[in-house]
Parts: structure tokens; C-alpha cells; sequence
């Protein structure tokens, strides 16, 4: 079982503040193309909220923080074997928020958490 303290994307969230929701997808291919194969990758963030803190991996695979409105949508594209991550927090002391993860066209990861202080992580593995 992970462990949440140990994952370094929940650690890295939590010093900016209460953990709302965290998901992390890994896009990978075998084969000797893996190098060159890149994968599009939709991450989203909607609820009815106006604004959420969210924690995302972007397409050269460093770790970006921002303050977004919700809805918010971002399309980038990431090579093979590499672990795509967010997560978001909600600002305000209530409502409804929801991350995706879609990757090539394929809902992969969504996970949906209600309230300030609510807090939940979810992994999993595509492109095998």
C-alpha cells in the first residue's frame, strides 16, 4: 500500500495546504520507440467552485503550482513512461471539485472530493 506522506506530490501539495485532490496516471509503451513516442494528455479541473490551487506536472516534467479558475482545462503533449500528476485544492470552504486525466483520447483518472479540508489520492498505470 503507498504510503500518502511518502508520495513527493502529496508532500510538495500539502506544504502549500490541505490536500483536496491528487491523481496521478503513468503513460507508458514498449517497444524501442518509447524515446520518441509522445502522448497528449488532457488535464481538467471543474466543480462549482470559482477558483482552485492546483499541483500538475507539465510537459517538460517539472512540478508547476498555480491559481486557476474553474473550469480549467490544459493540453499538453509528454513522452512515454512518464508519470503525469495533478492535483487540486479548493479555495473556498465549500463545493464540489473534480480532476481528470485523459491521455490519447482515453478518460484514464478522475476523482472528485467535496469540501475544504477533504483530501484523496489515486494512482494508476496506462499504455501498458
Amino acid at each position: 500500500m503507498l504510503s500518502l506522506k511518502m508520495h513527493p506530490l502529496f508532500t510538495m501539495t500539502m506544504r502549500l495546504g490541505c490536500l483536496l485532490l491528487a491523481t496521478s496516471v503513468e503513460a507508458k509503451t514498449s517497444g524501442t520507440h518509447q524515446n520518441t513516442v509522445r502522448k497528449e494528455v488532457i488535464y481538467s479541473v471543474v466543480g462549482d467552485i470559482r477558483e482552485a490551487r492546483i499541483t500538475f506536472t507539465d510537459s517538460t516534467g517539472r512540478v508547476e503550482h498555480e491559481i486557476v479558475r474553474v473550469p480549467w482545462k490544459l493540453k499538453i503533449m509528454m513522452p512515454c513512461k512518464t508519470k503525469v500528476s495533478i492535483a487540486a485544492r479548493n479555495l473556498s470552504p465549500s463545493g464540489d471539485l473534480t480532476v481528470r486525466i485523459r491521455i490519447d483520447g482515453k478518460d484514464v483518472k478522475e476523482v472528485s472530493g467535496q469540501g475544504h479540508l477533504a483530501g484523496v489520492f489515486a494512482e494508476s498505470q496506462t499504455c501498458s
